[in-house]
């Protein structure tokens, strides 16, 4: 189970905002990783109800093998399902993967996820 809180800035609005964002995940103990934290920035660009981004984060180790915390490149895909005055409610497919050298292959997150703005 994961979540996150923040802050969105639409820096034009309708075409392009900045999001900065924050929190983790809990896992269980059957689970092939442990408990984490992230934080990340992220620039996301509109197309109508359509959006994809990228960004800059921060994660805490989430398996004993890593550096207690390392940064991560960030992109998302996603639509808006609908738009009432300030109010979004969007599904978003997104990716994130070390920058350090630790391989991709064994340490990126996958995510679908729903963000309610408001």
């Amino acid at each position: 189970m994961a979540g996150r809180l923040g802050i969105v800035y639409p820096i034009f609005p309708g075409t392009l905002d900045i999001i900065i964002s924050g929190g983790g995940a809990y896992t269980t103990e059957s689970a092939p990783w442990k408990s984490f934290g992230n934080a990340s920035l992220l620039l996301n660009l509109h197309v109508g109800p359509v959006f994809i981004g990228a960004g800059a984060g921060v994660a805490t180790e989430h398996k004993e093998t890593l550096p207690k915390s390392y940064g991560e490149a960030i992109a998302n895909i996603g639509i808006d399902m609908f738009n009432l005055s300030k109010t979004k409610f969007s599904i978003l497919f997104e990716a994130a993967g070390p920058v350090t050298d630790l391989s991709f292959k064994n340490n990126h997150k996958l995510m679908v996820g729903f963000r309610l703005t408001f």
